[in-house]
């Protein structure tokens, strides 16, 4: 959307039709940092009636979907699926956990053992609450970093 001033004039102009209060504008994803794919998700979801009509009705944006490989064959990778809407809304929720714990540690001058403790006990209980979900995707991942972090801190497994 960003790549483009047409493009990003069609986004905008479904923002205002579909009544999008909008502060927040979509950002990139940056490959080395983790916390970005969290913004990302973040402020795409708050779009995705707005990509959902941009891939009904924008043709410019659906040819952007539209790939030639090396042989000159043409593959169209689609815009997102309501599939895809689901697992970045799983994702979000994963990464929230970081993504909360990552912004008050760096809030902080200086770490404390109360405070380093304090959101321990945060990822540890918002881990195993996520594991308990019905979904199993988010299950399944949250199940393994549950075992990664008691690993590391030495908890006794529950």
């Amino acid at each position: 959307m960003r790549s483009s001033l047409s493009r990003q004039l069609a986004f905008k102009k479904f923002v205002e039709k579909l009544y999008i209060e909008y502060k927040k504008s979509l950002c990139l994803d940056v490959a080395t940092r983790w916390n970005s794919t969290y913004l990302m998700l973040e402020a795409a979801e708050k779009f995705e009636m707005v990509f959902v009509r941009l891939s009904e009705s924008e043709s410019r944006y659906i040819s952007y979907f539209l790939r030639v490989d090396s042989k000159g064959n043409k593959k169209n990778i689609r815009p997102s699926s309501l599939e895809d809407w689901e697992n970045a809304r799983t994702l979000l929720k994963f990464l929230k956990i970081f993504y909360m714990v990552t912004l008050r540690f760096s809030s902080l001058l200086h770490v404390t053992s109360n405070s380093l403790f304090n959101e321990l006990i945060y990822m540890h209980t918002n881990l195993l609450q996520l594991c308990k979900s019905r979904d199993n995707i988010l299950s399944g991942m949250t199940m393994n970093m549950l075992l990664k972090f008691e690993k590391y801190w030495g908890c006794e497994a529950n």
